[in-house]
């Protein structure tokens, strides 16, 4: 079975342009068929979830792990009843920072379309004085919300298709209809979007914001192609193995057969990586200012998850037609 899926790992996948190719390993869990949510991650780490490092073991395939037909009734309210807690908490958070954000910056006693102009301003402004004052941890929290976010979307596009994917029509079609009821939201794992959050937070928010001071303070003469070098050899070695190590740990796996694991993948994961960063590492160096650099790595990370992700929907969306008229045929 270990053996099944390792060479599963290893298989390409299909991209959007309709052909196989090697973009992404698959190393962090399954999206769909056509795109799988480990190889994602191996071009955009915040979207990656415990893959095959997590606490569930190596046999049980992840669809099932994330349907709520492999959960009991019990254990589906647990989870809707956290996720509705942290979801709501963030909720209310956000909504009281933007608040304070337009209110700052139009001032006491102004009209309310007055407010409404100063939401984006004041929100960069906060976000400026927050990033002078405190760079580590305002980076650090960006990078946690990044990695959250990406696993987030990751899980919706795996829950949407998960009941799908297996069992008697019938029971696809009820699974389908309890799962619009509940919502996308309340069915997710939290421990998951948790851990890559907590990662993000304390590991990969300080890493980046050092590295990129390094690099201004001592290297800013070096000419783009070495920086663009640095950044996708060294740097992204470390950066990966932060990562995917760290996962593993916090999922409860052996040390020893994580590294194992992540040894196989090593250089899948680095030269994945090459086939979009390089082109934002030009971006970065050229125009975006040292101070902010980790505010559009990770504004990059977001997007390129959801691009992900709606193509992922709109291609299992495609080739779930296809089956029924082929059925039908």
């Amino acid at each position: 079975m270990r053996r099944a899926r390792s060479e599963a790992m290893t298989q390409p996948l299909q991209v959007v342009i309709g052909r196989r190719d090697s973009f992404h390993g698959r190393v962090s869990g399954v999206l769909s068929d056509a795109f799988s949510r480990e190889s994602a991650s191996l071009v955009s780490p915040a979207f990656a979830g415990p893959s095959v490092f997590d606490d569930h073991g190596d046999a049980e395939p992840r669809r099932s792990r994330l349907s709520h037909a492999s959960l009991s009734a019990q254990q589906v309210q647990t989870r809707a009843s956290l996720n509705a807690a942290l979801l709501g908490s963030a909720g209310a958070g956000v909504i009281i920072g933007l608040c304070s954000a337009a209110y700052s910056h139009a001032g006491p006693g102004k009209e309310l379309s007055s407010y409404t102009h100063s939401l984006l301003p004041g929100i960069w402004s906060a976000y400026q004085g927050s990033v002078s004052a405190y760079p580590v941890v305002t980076k650090a929290a960006l990078t946690g919300v990044t990695y959250v976010l990406g696993d987030m979307l990751a899980q919706a596009v795996e829950l949407r298709h998960a009941n799908r994917e297996d069992g008697p029509a019938e029971e696809r079609q009820l699974l389908a209809k309890a799962s619009r009821r509940r919502g996308l939201l309340l069915q997710m794992d939290p421990s998951r979007y948790m851990r890559s959050g907590l990662i993000g937070l304390l590991l990969l928010g300080p890493l980046a914001h050092y590295y990129y001071a390094f690099v201004a303070a001592h290297l800013a003469r070096w000419p783009l192609p070495c920086k663009i070098g640095l950044d996708q050899t060294l740097y992204l070695s470390l950066y990966n193995t932060v990562y995917y190590v760290s996962l593993g740990v916090l999922s409860c796996r052996p040390v020893r057969d994580v590294a194992r694991v992540y040894q196989t993948q090593f250089w899948l994961l680095l030269t994945a990586a090459w086939r979009l960063w390089p082109l934002v590492g030009i971006v970065t160096y050229n125009f975006v200012p040292h101070e902010h650099r980790v505010l559009f790595v990770d504004a990059i990370e977001i997007a390129y998850s959801a691009i992900l992700s709606t193509l992922t929907a709109k291609r299992s969306s495609e080739t779930d037609d296809d089956d029924i008229l082929a059925h039908h045929a």
